[in-house]
């Protein structure tokens, strides 16, 4: 079994495929990226990394605004005021009419 062949800046993947010639030489993850024409990274994130990712592209927003909404919230939801001691997530707030689909505009 070969391994994947996807690399990028000072990282290469090297996971085994067993669908090897039907991928074009790279492992599921990283063959799913180029189909969907994504540029090739990494994934060996952690879940909590990879789930901030996945809310903060549903909802079309960055970390960065995140930050500066807990900061005018003074680190607390905006419905319940209570402070986030870290662990689980917070929920992002967002108006349902905006869009249709599951994403935010």
């Amino acid at each position: 079994m070969r391994g994947c062949e996807a690399s990028g800046d000072g990282w290469a993947c090297g996971r085994s495929s067993e669908r090897f010639p039907l991928t074009k030489g790279l492992c599921r993850t990283h063959y799913m990226q180029h189909r969907r024409g994504k540029g090739l990274a990494p994934i060996n994130v952690g879940r909590a990394v990879a789930d901030e990712r996945v809310r903060l592209g549903q909802y079309n927003v960055t970390r960065g605004f995140v930050d500066q909404l807990l900061t005018l919230q003074q680190g607390g939801c905006a419905v319940c005021a209570r402070v986030h001691t870290g662990g689980r997530a917070m929920d992002i707030d967002h108006d349902h009419g905006c869009c249709p689909g599951p994403g935010s505009c």
